[in-house]
């Protein structure tokens, strides 16, 4: 494909989600791309605190943790180590958490994409969402009823795929934004890197 067939087509997916971040730097003087940056690492340091926030919310959620084993007749005791909320409580606690969490692992998977060790950083943040749901699988209060079952034998399968949905569409977004830019035949030491349309 030629420079103008290349310039001519629709942006990537990549270059969409830089241009709604203001991170497009293409035509941009060196005060403007200072200034993209700027916006990029402010946008960075409010998605990592809000993970830091989330997560720490998870490992310490409301009301604490139970301190002793309680066995009555009825259907409402409890073990050590569990959360204090009632089952229903813990379920929107942890939606909401879990949005705020995942909403902003996605920003940073984003704006960390083809920066040097970007892979590895993927399989951490993958790694760090396996560890959300391992912190609080043990730690869910105990369920009542046949909703709650079905909720809590539900969370297993949609944690992971959740997590892997998160993951992919940024991976493959730039790997599909590389393979465009590599078609193009234009001289290499003139081509644009992803990094420098990041930048």
């Amino acid at each position: 494909m030629t420079l103008a067939g290349y310039l001519s087509r629709e942006p990537s997916t990549t270059e969409e989600l830089n241009k709604l971040l203001g991170l497009n730097s293409l035509s941009k003087t060196r005060h403007g791309s200072q200034e993209s940056n700027d916006f990029r690492n402010a946008i960075l340091v409010v998605a990592v605190l809000i993970v830091t926030a989330t997560y720490q919310a998870g490992l310490s959620p409301p009301g604490g943790y139970w301190q002793d084993d309680y066995a009555p007749d009825s259907d409402n005791g409890h073990t050590a180590g569990q959360m204090t909320m009632s089952f229903n409580l813990a379920l929107f606690f942890y939606i909401c958490n879990g949005i705020a969490f995942f909403s902003s692992l996605y920003v940073i998977m984003v704006l960390i994409i083809g920066l040097p060790m970007w892979m590895v950083l993927y399989g951490s943040i993958g790694a760090l969402g396996m560890a959300n749901y391992a912190s609080f699988s043990n730690t869910f209060p105990t369920s009542n009823g046949s909703f709650q079952d079905i909720a809590v034998s539900l969370v297993p399968f949609v944690y992971p795929v959740i997590t892997g949905f998160l993951l992919s569409p940024p991976f493959f977004a730039f790997i599909s934004h590389r393979r465009r830019q590599q078609q193009v035949d234009f001289p290499a030491r003139l081509q644009l890197s992803s990094e420098a349309i990041v930048l």
